[in-house]
């Protein structure tokens, strides 16, 4: 299995890439960070894990046709290539080539989103399983009766949330209305009227939660300048040994002495 990070032809072939480099010019940056500051990366190793997982469905199609007429195959997987493939899909579904409405076209000039703010923290909020008498009852225990005939709101909602073409335009009359209740409340809330409402937990919170400690995903790592930390170890298991986690090599760790020729 051939892996280059611009493709296998092209002028592009021999060039060096990494995580950053592939985002970079897989147009990534436009749609994150805000307006007139610095461009920021996409925080997930997205180009590393989904061409990962596009080279695994690679191989499970080559495991295919080998047991179908015993013949090989050659599996060639692109970084860039699956960004792109991927860029494509979720412009194809949720934009307009007409239009400069929907999610990946407001996303190059509207804020940002950090989800909607409750009395206490603030949640991730969507309704694609509401239909239309559950978005009504959710809007009336919301006190946003007034909206009802409010275009905006139309659609059972759907252009008011998420990435609708409405949502940035409307946060603040959903934060109005969520504004005296905590976040479990709204969450609750949203459960009931067939909506969904998830916390948007800080990192700490996610390491304290129950279900990590389930999963087992919490390990002990000694630094050698920060000493003990908890951290989050692999979501993996088989029947291999666990691998342990270490601490990433300090600046010129690795570079300050020569490495001996073999």
């Amino acid at each position: 299995m051939l892996d280059l990070p611009f493709g296998e032809k092209g002028p592009y072939r021999d060039l060096k890439g990494s995580e950053l480099v592939i985002q970079g010019v897989s147009e990534y940056p436009y749609s994150f960070g805000q307006i007139g500051e610095e461009p920021v990366r996409w925080g997930a190793e997205i180009a590393n894990g989904t061409t990962g997982t596009f080279a695994f469905l690679g191989i499970l199609a080559a495991l295919y046709r080998r047991n179908r007429d015993g013949t090989g195959q050659r599996v060639a997987v692109s970084q860039m290539g699956t960004l792109m493939c991927v860029r494509q899909a979720i412009w194809t579904v949720l934009g307009d080539v007409d239009r400069w409405e929907g999610m990946f076209g407001q996303a190059h000039y509207y804020p940002r989103m950090y989800g909607w703010a409750t009395k206490d923290k603030p949640i991730y909020f969507r309704l694609h399983r509401a239909n239309e008498v559950e978005y009504v009852h959710l809007l009336m225990d919301l006190g946003m009766e007034e909206y009802l005939g409010d275009d905006r709101f139309g659609d059972v909602g759907r252009q008011a949330v998420g990435g609708g073409k409405y949502a940035i335009e409307v946060q603040h009359i959903w934060e109005e209305a969520m504004a005296d209740k905590t976040a479990e409340e709204v969450i609750a809330l949203a459960e009931k009227h067939g909506a969904v409402g998830i916390p948007i937990n800080t990192i700490k919170e996610v390491m304290e939660t129950e279900q990590l400690t389930h999963l087992d995903l919490m390990k002990e790592m000694e630094h050698p300048t920060l000493g003990h930390l908890d951290v989050i170890g692999p979501p993996f298991k088989g029947p291999w040994e666990a691998p342990q986690p270490a601490p990433a090599p300090s600046l010129g760790q690795h570079s300050s002495k020569p490495v001996a020729a073999r």
